[in-house]
Formats: structure tokens, C-alpha cells, sequence
């Protein structure tokens, strides 16, 4: 067979060919990305929301060799391609395709008026982080992520509070919440995307809304917590964690993408039970002005 490689953008037709070269990309990788088909699917579709027309694949002959998916969105007030996902099978690293995807898919992020590209890349996928920096990334946060290990401490709320199912239309209304800003993927205008896979509920104080989670109870991920600044360190946001550990299907929970100078925040999910299992660099390219 020609060793011959071809760049071009997926289509929905390559979704087939899309969970394989995941599955045995990321076979290699340090964190395990075991996901079944059904939830590559709603991943794809729900949380990262791709982007055909702005997403990328190598073939070798017809076989998907390499990837990256791209999710387009206004982020932190600028028209962002988000990288959900940059995959290589192990036998065609070291001839810097990463670049060359990046190299045939900005003319077309430009073309579309987008400013910037962003990613998530573990801080010590070293390899990873240098074909970033080849491609012209920059470190722009330092993330922790968190899991609970020892389960969830029992404290209990000094306020009468009730829980309550929700089922928000906007996002936005919740914004005034939190201290801290999301990262894109959970982002107040990427979160919408895949709402139909996450619950939220609410706390409520005689009858007023002082804090709120959204989670994935199939996976126990968390996207989105806050608890209004004034009603903090009275046991509401550990009540929220539990009643997220309760509706969860594994009873596990975890949470990306803390930035690391959010100490108050940190704390609260250390005190709480979680490990911070890994660290994440943001990384940007910005393409114009």
C-alpha cells in the first residue's frame, strides 16, 4: 500500500471510523479513555458538539490514521475552535501530523471569521504539549482536576434548605453564582449542547435559589456548581455533592478544570473527599484580532 497520507475534513460518514481510530489512539494514552460507542456518540454529539466542517482527519488510503475534533463556539467573549479531542495510532507518530492537520484546517477556522484555537492537554503529556508548541500553542491556565476518593464528608447545612430538579432554559441565569469562570467545554454557552445528558437541581431557601449543580449522572462528572457568595461555608455545596453522589450511576464523582489560583474552591472539594488526580494546561492559538 502507498505510504501516501491525505488530510481532509470528517464528514458524519466517518463516524464509524471515527470511534476505531479513538479506541486505538488513546489505547496508549496515560488516562483511560474507555468509552463505549453509544457514549463516544453522545460525546461527540452532546458535550464537545463537533464541528464537521471544521474538523480534520488523516487517511491512509481509506483508513482513519489521525484526528482532531473541533467544536466551534463563542468563548470568553471570542469565536473559539474548541479541540475536543487530538488522536495518532501509535505507528504514524513522529511525522508530525498534528501540525500538518492544524496547517490544512486554519485557512478554514479564518475563512469563518474564528479567532482562536483552544485545547486541554495533560501537563506531562510532554510529547503532546511539543507538537502544540511546533504548531504555535501557548500555556493560557493551569487546570486541576479532582475525583472523589474517600467519600463525601457529613457535614450537614446550617440553613433549611430543599432540593429541587430543574430544568434551566438559561444558562446565563446562574452566571451571577459563580466566583469562577468554566472552561469552554462547560462553558455557559457550550454546556446547552448537552443538556438532554445532564441533570441539575437546584437548593432553595425559602424559596430562593442560593445554589445549584449540573452533572452527568451516567458518568458522575461534574460541569457546572455554585453556591451564591453570601450563603457559602453553611453546608449547602456539600449537600449538592451528595445528592449528586446519590443520583449518580456509578457513585463516583469527578470535576476538571479548576484553575489553579481558585484555592477557595479547591478546598471546598478537598474537604469534601476529592484527590486531585491531574493537572491540565489550557493552550491557545490565537488566529486574529
Amino acid at each position: 500500500m502507498t505510504d501516501k497520507l491525505d488530510i481532509r475534513l470528517l464528514t458524519p460518514a466517518d463516524f464509524p471510523q471515527m470511534y476505531r481510530t479513538f479506541v486505538d489512539a488513546f489505547s496508549q494514552y496515560s488516562v483511560k479513555m474507555e468509552l463505549s460507542k453509544e457514549a463516544f456518540l453522545e460525546r461527540m454529539e452532546g458535550k464537545i458538539n463537533i464541528s464537521y466542517a471544521h474538523s480534520v482527519g488523516v487517511f491512509h488510503g481509506e483508513k482513519l490514521v489521525g484526528f482532531i475534533f473541533n467544536s466551534i463556539n463563542h468563548y470568553e467573549g471570542q469565536k473559539t475552535a474548541y479541540n475536543g479531542g487530538t488522536g495518532i495510532i501509535h505507528d504514524y507518530w513522529g511525522r508530525g501530523l498534528t501540525a500538518k492537520m492544524y496547517e490544512f484546517v486554519f485557512p478554514i477556522l479564518k475563512n469563518d471569521g474564528i479567532k482562536r484555537c483552544v485545547l486541554e492537554v495533560i501537563t506531562t503529556n510532554d510529547r503532546a504539549i511539543k507538537a502544540y508548541h511546533k504548531t504555535g500553542f501557548t500555556q493560557s491556565k493551569h487546570y486541576k482536576c479532582f475525583m472523589l476518593k474517600n467519600g463525601l464528608s457529613h457535614k450537614k447545612a446550617y440553613l433549611s434548605i430543599k432540593l429541587k430538579t430543574s430544568n434551566p432554559e438559561n444558562l446565563s441565569a446562574y452566571q451571577p453564582f459563580a466566583t469562577a469562570n468554566p472552561s469552554m467545554l462547560d462553558s455557559y454557552e457550550q454546556l446547552p449542547f448537552n443538556l438532554k445528558n445532564e441533570t441539575c437541581f437546584e437548593a432553595l431557601h425559602h424559596n430562593e435559589v442560593i445554589g445549584y449543580l449540573i452533572f452527568q449522572h451516567k458518568t458522575g462528572r461534574i460541569s457546572q456548581m455554585a453556591v451564591k457568595p453570601e450563603y457559602r461555608k453553611k453546608g449547602i455545596g456539600t449537600n449538592l455533592l451528595r445528592e449528586a453522589y446519590n443520583l449518580s450511576q456509578n457513585k463516583s464523582l469527578t470535576v476538571l478544570n479548576i484553575e489553579k489560583q481558585e484555592t477557595e474552591m479547591i478546598y471546598f472539594f478537598e474537604t469534601n473527599g476529592f484527590v486531585n488526580e491531574l493537572d491540565q494546561f489550557e493552550m491557545e492559538l490565537r488566529l486574529g484580532d
